[in-house]
């Protein structure tokens, strides 16, 4: 695995291999283009994420965040905001759950 843009903290940028941002290329999860800002990662296989949205799938949507989904009550189909890109949303579950894991 490798990531790109700036550090997050996160123990894969020390660890992992840093590259070069991969401007334009799209994103596995939401599809949309990378920018030249955007931090993100490029899996083993190559799929390159923005790195909201390689989170997503691993901390769930907010709906699952705030125990609304149909993990927490079968008759739920919340899940990610209506109106918003995969991408927004992935900022959005993101920026929830590091407030939620906040130490």
């Amino acid at each position: 695995m490798k990531w790109f843009g700036q550090s997050w903290g996160a123990p894969m940028n020390v660890e992992e291999e840093q590259c070069s941002v991969p401007v334009g290329w799209p994103c596995f999860w939401c599809e949309e283009n990378v920018g030249v800002a955007d931090q993100g990662m490029i899996d083993h296989t190559g799929n390159v994420y923005h790195r909201e949205c390689f989170m997503r799938p691993i901390i769930g949507s907010v709906a699952h965040l705030l125990k609304r989904c149909s993990c927490f009550n079968p008759e739920s189909i919340e899940c990610d905001p209506k109106g918003y890109t995969r991408r927004e949303a992935a900022k959005l579950a993101l920026a929830l759950w590091e407030e939620q894991t906040e130490p």
